[in-house]
């Protein structure tokens, strides 16, 4: 009687170490993969505004978070060379926190929450290697109280380059 008890617990534990055995490791990214990442990302989410923002604010924390409930993402600094990058995409490209870029005054456009210059800021969270190859990474962007939101972005490595394979909504104002 305690054998048959026994024998599904077996049988679960042994068919979850075979699952976590032949999963694919996750990849290593080293730095220059990780602004390529972020550079691909950014550049995704520009180019689906349809606008041209005469300057793009870089929250200079990865702290971007998939729902405006949950905690900040606490992912760090962003590697050194990613707003560097992006220079080419608009007249100034900065590093700016929220407090920074957004301007809070009350009868500005936006409610008071207009991003300043006329221009859009972009939060990033932390680079989530998959087990199937690709990466999750979560991007925020703010132009006011009513234009802004969070896409997650599905990446995967396809020649040699960083490729938006999915951009999921998450939420928007």
């Amino acid at each position: 009687m305690k054998l048959t008890r026994l024998a599904p617990a077996a049988l679960a534990l042994a068919l979850t170490l075979l699952v976590v055995a032949l999963a694919p490791p996750a990849i290593e990214l080293d730095h220059d993969e990780q602004v390529a990442i972020y550079v691909t990302a950014v550049r995704h989410l520009v180019a689906q505004s349809r606008s041209a923002w005469p300057v793009v604010f870089v929250e200079p924390r990865l702290v971007a978070r998939l729902k405006p409930s949950e905690p900040p993402a606490d992912g760090g600094p962003l590697p050194a060379g990613l707003v560097e990058a992006l220079q080419d995409l608009a007249p100034r490209v900065e590093l700016a926190s929220a407090e920074q870029a957004i301007n809070r005054d009350p009868n500005q456009p936006g409610w008071g929450m207009a991003t300043r210059d006329g221009g859009i800021l972009v939060t990033l969270g932390p680079v989530r290697p998959q087990p199937d190859g690709t990466v999750l990474l979560a991007v925020q962007w703010h132009v006011h109280a009513v234009n802004a939101g969070c896409y997650e972005y599905r990446l995967r490595r396809m020649g040699g380059v960083w490729t938006v394979v999915e951009a999921t909504l998450q939420w928007l104002s």
